[in-house]
């Protein structure tokens, strides 16, 4: 099965602003991997492996994007406590998404 984005929630004005990616998927090597595709395109992603250390995370730290699993119950702790920061929700394997994709939801993630 292939990731498929299944929701963009994003209210930045400026989307050249993204720099600080939090990734928050529940598969500890899929997490890596687009950790490294992030770091690799100039973001400076940080991961996270459960739905705590996302909150500690997002409190401490200045957060521009979330990526998370489509069943992750952080969408709804980010709605309710972080509604401006921009949400990525990938639904499928993770591991099986294009570098070329996953680069391009994040852009697309993001207005113009």
């Amino acid at each position: 099965m292939s990731t498929q984005i299944v929701e963009t929630v994003v209210t930045y004005e400026d989307a050249s602003s993204i720099r600080n990616v939090l990734v928050a998927v529940h598969d500890p090597a899929a997490a890596r991997l687009i950790a490294d595709l992030l770091h690799e395109a100039g973001h400076s992603p940080m991961v996270v492996a459960a739905t705590h250390d996302a909150v500690l995370a997002l409190a401490a730290n200045p957060i521009d994007l979330v990526l998370i699993d489509a069943k992750s119950p952080l969408y709804t702790v980010l709605r309710a406590c972080w509604p401006d920061v921009a949400v990525l929700v990938l639904a499928g394997d993770e591991t099986a998404i294009s570098p070329a994709a996953l680069l391009d939801a994040v852009r697309d993630a993001l207005p113009s």
